[in-house]
């Protein structure tokens, strides 16, 4: 667990390729991530609970919420909704563009660094980009139109939150 795009690299080199059930590389750099995150937004809960702020209970709620449930759904949802496991570099894209704008915006509002937070929201709509892409074939039943909505809502989650980001910059 301590390296998510293990799992790309053996599939990649095994040439796995479609199943009815997901092979575990489509699932498990998302899941082990978001696992990681829920558990790091409770460690940073329970640390910094002698002295929370604002930016801290932001960042515990991101974590747990964006990085860790986010993430999971995405993830999960992507390769129960496919007929075919997608194409490793198109998980590896996924997985590489949500975290590192994940860690762009975390970042960035911490130290209140606007630009930042607009690269991590640029990284983080690429990849809402992406898996809404991957899924584009899919038939059109409830859970295929839950996973696009949510996709939605998160999209303009982060036009909100990038907004509130520079007004919080200005003041």
């Amino acid at each position: 667990m301590s390296n998510p795009l293990r799992f790309l690299r053996q599939a990649a080199k095994s040439g796995e390729t479609a199943h009815a059930n997901p092979p575990s590389w489509t699932v498990m750099p998302f899941a082990a991530m978001a696992a990681l995150a829920v558990v790091g937004g409770g460690v940073l809960a329970a640390v910094m609970a002698h002295a929370p702020s604002r930016t801290v209970m932001w960042a515990v709620a991101y974590l747990v919420l964006v990085v860790g449930v986010i993430q999971a759904v995405l993830g999960v949802g992507q390769a129960l909704l496919l007929q075919r496991a997608p194409a490793v570099r198109v998980v590896t894209l996924e997985w590489l563009a949500f975290n590192a704008g994940n860690a762009g915006v975390i970042i960035g509002t911490v130290v209140s660094v606007w630009w930042v937070v607009l690269l991590g929201t640029l990284l983080f709509a690429l990849a809402l980009a992406i898996f809404l892409h991957a899924t584009r074939a899919v038939r059109c039943d409830w859970p295929a139109y839950a996973y696009r909505l949510l996709i939605v809502f998160m999209g303009g989650s982060a036009v909100v939150g990038l907004l509130l980001s520079a007004l919080r910059t200005m003041h």
